[in-house]
């Protein structure tokens, strides 16, 4: 991994934890045992670090979204492979999104972030949307918008809720009852990948 890819991981990690104010150059230059103007070298203004932790994340789930194995699956089961990155964030990873922990702190990030941040939202609702148009029901259906965005902020929002209560029940029992109001059946949990337990 390069000195560049290390400084992106460190500044993800801090803005996962503690938020973007968490942090300054010095914080990720002392993580990675390097002088400050090294990280200047790579990114000369702390926003340029912010923007390529909004890029590295987004990348990582246009990964895990586009790709051959998820193409094939149901849009029930695509939407469950959905839920459970969300959950392996909070039960395996410990760790709130990065797009989500940005998202609250409008006023201290710029506007180029806050673009970055709306392209990621973006990323999600089309992906939904996309996923959506694969159940026969929904492809008739005039507020797929709506649908899309009442799964994406339910996650958000169950995912927070959670880290907050310290408490992963409270994301599961919310997300069965999102699954019940979108596809009108109860979700499997054995198709969840922790389906017990605190999320610290």
């Amino acid at each position: 991994m390069s000195t560049r890819e290390q400084l992106i991981e460190i500044a993800e990690l801090c803005i996962r934890t503690g938020g973007y104010s968490s942090f300054s150059f010095r914080t990720i230059a002392d993580q990675l045992g390097i002088k400050s103007s090294s990280v200047h070298y790579h990114f000369p203004k702390k926003e340029d670090i912010g923007l390529a932790v909004i890029d590295n994340y987004s990348e990582k789930f246009r990964q895990h979204l586009f790709n051959e194995h998820v193409e094939v699956l149901s849009a029930k089961d695509a939407i469950i492979y959905y839920i459970n990155m969300f959950l392996t964030e909070l039960t395996k990873e410990k760790k709130m999104c990065a797009c989500i922990v940005l998202s609250a702190e409008q006023t201290e990030i710029s506007e180029n972030m806050k673009t970055g941040l709306k392209q990621f939202y973006s990323l999600n609702l089309n992906w939904i949307r996309h996923t959506l148009k694969k159940d026969s029901e929904f492809n008739d259906n005039k507020n797929i918008n709506g649908v899309s965005n009442f799964i994406f902020s339910t996650l958000q929002g169950a995912l927070i809720g959670a880290k907050t209560l310290n408490d992963s029940a409270h994301f599961i029992t919310t997300i069965e009852q999102l699954y019940i109001s979108v596809f009108n059946e109860t979700l499997d949990s054995e198709k969840l990948y922790i389906t017990q337990g605190n999320s610290e």
